[in-house]
């Protein structure tokens, strides 16, 4: 999807560009996802946001991508702020919100895939979800979606 060359450096550093066989902690990276993000790209729908993250709906451990968005819900960055395990990633709200923080964001979409297949969220997604949104209330920074994906299917936890 990309047109125009976005200055995607600090999302660069931040994934340090994965290698297929490298591993990261105890988790090895089997692919090499790159987000591929129009410079002003908007999020109109939540299914745009999942075209933008596509990337990550087959992988075989958990990904987490975060994208900052401006209240025009222009893109400002995406950045892939965690890899898993098979069945679960575990991040922190200084991990979701420094990117946006840093982009001038005023909301954003956070998207995460499934492994398993299984599109459903589990207790622990509706858990950080809250988390997360009080976070983002103390921060003036609001969360429009948290979409999970998997293979072409996906859930909104917002649309229920």
């Amino acid at each position: 999807m990309k047109e125009m060359k976005p200055d995607l450096t600090a999302a660069k550093k931040d994934t340090k560009n994965f290698n297929k066989g490298q591993f990261l902690g105890n988790y090895q990276v089997t692919d090499n996802p790159k987000l591929d993000i129009k410079r002003g790209a908007r999020i109109k729908r939540t299914n745009d946001a999942v075209k933008l993250a596509r990337i990550i709906a087959d992988q075989e451990q958990e990904f987490v991508v975060v994208f900052s968005l401006k209240q025009s819900l222009e893109v400002t960055n995406a950045r892939i702020i965690c890899i898993g395990g098979r069945n679960s990633a575990s991040f922190c709200p200084a991990n979701v919100f420094k990117g946006c923080i840093i982009d001038g964001g005023s909301e954003m979409i956070i998207v995460h895939n499934h492994p398993s297949g299984d599109i459903r969220p589990s207790k622990q997604d509706k858990k950080t979800l809250k988390r997360f949104a009080k976070a983002g209330k103390l921060l003036d920074i609001n969360i429009l979606d948290s979409v999970i994906v998997s293979g072409k299917r996906w859930k909104s936890m917002m649309e229920g």
